[in-house]
């Protein structure tokens, strides 16, 4: 979860300049009702356990999920302003690094929270979509190591770019 966390210290800490979201993306409760694959089965299988336990479909799962998760959920935050404490970090100093068909964090919601990003501030987040495709589709998201290299190349490349007017 560390570029969940990135995002919600970049949107409270105002001493944050920039940040890299290495397969993040926002809105948790659909986060946790879509995640499947071998690499997450244990927390799929306890959600299909309390879904039936509770007599919850995957709306009803949903909507609990947002009860108890709104408080570490980015997309909360970037479309919140009261919430967001800081509000000189502009759009265009995230980089977001996501796998295409990755089982645990949906593109669609790495595409939401871009999309929250460029509404602050008419900006748009830098946004990189590995493609992984000699994997199979449920072990997309743990098989980011393969591209570890391209992802630090990035990342070092964003900092340096948003990160030289503070030197």
């Amino acid at each position: 979860m560390g570029a969940i966390d990135a995002a919600l210290l970049a949107a409270t800490d105002k001493r944050v300049g920039a940040v890299v979201m290495l397969l993040g993306g926002g809105d948790v409760p659909k986060i946790l009702a879509n995640i499947h694959g071998p690499g997450v089965r244990e927390f799929a299988d306890k959600r299909e356990e309390q879904m039936k336990k509770n007599g919850w479909d995957i709306e009803e799962f949903k909507r609990k999920m947002a009860e108890k998760t709104w408080v570490g959920d980015p997309l909360v935050y970037f479309t919140d302003p009261a919430l967001r404490l800081n509000k000189d970090l502009k759009a265009d100093r995230f980089l977001m690094i996501n796998v295409k068909g990755d089982q645990a964090i949906p593109n669609e919601c790495t595409n939401e929270l871009a999309d929250a990003l460029s509404r602050l501030d008419g900006t748009k987040p830098e946004t990189k979509l590995l493609h992984l495709p000699f994997l199979p589709k449920g072990y997309r998201h743990i098989g980011v190591i393969l591209r570890l290299h391209y992802a630090r190349a990035k990342m070092l490349q964003h900092f340096e770019r948003t990160l030289a007017d503070n030197r």
